[in-house]
C-alpha cells in the first residue's frame, strides 16, 4: 500500500499517488480516500476515470488470466481535488502465475 498526505493534492490539476507506479502487473486494485474532500481520480494524469468522494474507496477487479494483467506493471494513479486533510491511498493486489 502506498499513501500520500493529501494536502499534497494540488487543486486544479492531477497529483501521482504512487510515484513509483504499482511494484507488479495486479488483477486488483483499490483506491481509498480518507480526505476531507472529493477526488477525481485518473489512470494516465489527463482524463477524469472516475470520482471518489469523502472516505470513500473504489475496488477495479478483472477475471484472473494468468498471461495477462488489467494494470501493468508501474501503473500509476492520479487524483485531481482540494488541498485537504487526511491521505490517499492505492493497493495493487497480483497473482503469480501457476499459484
Amino acid at each position: 500500500m502506498i499513501s500520500i498526505n493529501a494536502n499534497t493534492v494540488a487543486p486544479g490539476s492531477y497529483t501521482v499517488i504512487n510515484a513509483a507506479g504499482l511494484t507488479e502487473a495486479c488483477n486488483l486494485i483499490r483506491i481509498i480516500n480518507r480526505s476531507k474532500d472529493d477526488m477525481t481520480i485518473s489512470f494516465d494524469g489527463t482524463t477524469a476515470h472516475d470520482y471518489l468522494k469523502t472516505d470513500g474507496e473504489m475496488q477495479i477487479t478483472v477475471p484472473f488470466d494468468q498471461y495477462k494483467s488489467a494494470f501493468s506493471k508501474l501503473t500509476k494513479v492520479y487524483a485531481k481535488g482540494t488541498t485537504s486533510t487526511g491521505t490517499l491511498s492505492v493497493v495493487g493486489y497480483y497473482s503469480q502465475p501457476g499459484l
